[in-house]
Formats: structure tokens, C-alpha cells, sequence
């Protein structure tokens, strides 16, 4: 599939709904992923994507339409670039207190539906040790790159953002590693 197609299910989300959040710094949206409404918390999570991957210089390409049964709670964007090594960019934010492996598997699994290159999954609070054997898993063995970013380096990042520049550069030399 060439790059600049889409599949069926992402779409280009009209940004008036998110404007003013991506107006907010990060320290703003950050706060607001403890917000009490649901939908509330969902933007928040686009507007943390948006602001990550500005960091690593992304364009931002479509939205991975989502089950009503998430009520926004969770968010899947995907994003191009073209002075990295990955072109297309998969983000999934997880509002949660443990990354669990069951997640990093679902979005390794949508790297080929989606076109991706690279799946990002950032999440609010720890990432399981498993989680983390997973993503090295897929990196090396499977060649789905999958990059972690837990709640500390997204916190460290408020004051600097080059702390998400370096969690993916810390582990991009994996997945560029040929496979044994």
C-alpha cells in the first residue's frame, strides 16, 4: 500500500473541537488527563500526540476511528514525516496507571492495517516489564517497531521536550538492527 493511502477507518478529524487544546502548553494537557469527563480526557490524549510528535517534527495525517464502546478514552492518530527514519507514525495514548502487553500487542498488530512504519505508545503512568519485552520482541524479531514512552519522560518533557526525542532514539537503533 503507498504511503499516502489511507484504510478504510482513518479519517481527517476536523481540528475545530481540539483548536483550543492544542492552544494549551503541555503542562496544561497534562493536567487535564485527570479530568473528570470522559470526553474531555479523549481530547486531551489527541492534543498530548499532537504536541509528542510535533516534537519529533511530524505532520499529522488521520485519526483511527474508534469504538463508541472508548468513548474517546483512548486515542490513535497517525502522523508522516519525512527526515526520520519511519515515514508513517501510528500514536496510541493510554490514560492509565500500567501500560500492559495487551496493549503494546494491539498496536503492533495495527502497524500493517494502518501503512505505519513505526507504532508509538505513550502512556500516563508505568509500563509493565512485559510491555517492554514485547516491544523489544517486536522490534528485533518481528521488525514492528514499537516505541515506549511511560508517564516520567512524558512529565520530564514539560520542561524538556527533548526527553521524547530521546526515548525514541534510544530505541530506534533496535528496530533498524537486521533481524538474526
Amino acid at each position: 500500500m503507498p504511503k499516502s493511502d489511507l484504510p478504510s477507518g482513518v479519517v481527517r478529524q476536523s481540528l475545530d473541537e481540539l483548536d483550543p487544546l492544542l492552544r494549551c502548553n503541555l503542562a496544561e494537557i497534562i493536567a487535564l488527563l485527570d479530568g473528570a469527563e470522559e470526553r474531555g480526557r479523549g481530547l486531551a490524549l489527541e492534543a498530548l500526540a499532537f504536541h509528542l510528535m510535533g516534537f519529533l517534527g511530524l505532520e499529522y495525517v488521520g485519526t483511527r476511528l474508534r469504538a463508541m464502546a472508548t468513548g474517546g478514552a483512548e486515542t490513535d492518530l497517525v502522523f508522516e514525516g519525512r527526515s526520520l527514519y519511519f515515514h508513517r507514525w501510528q500514536v496510541q495514548c493510554r490514560n492509565a496507571t500500567t501500560l500492559n502487553v495487551d496493549d503494546v500487542a494491539k498496536e503492533a498488530g495495527l502497524l500493517g492495517y494502518l501503512g505505519s512504519d513505526v507504532g508509538v505508545v505513550v502512556c500516563t503512568g508505568e509500563i509493565d516489564p512485559r510491555a517492554v519485552g514485547f516491544a523489544r520482541t517486536a522490534r528485533r524479531g518481528m521488525r514492528q517497531p514499537i516505541v515506549l514512552i511511560d508517564g516520567r519522560t512524558l512529565r520530564s518533557s514539560i520542561d524538556n521536550p527533548a526527553a521524547v526525542i530521546d526515548a525514541v532514539r534510544a530505541q530506534a537503533p533496535e528496530a533498524l538492527t537486521p533481524a538474526h
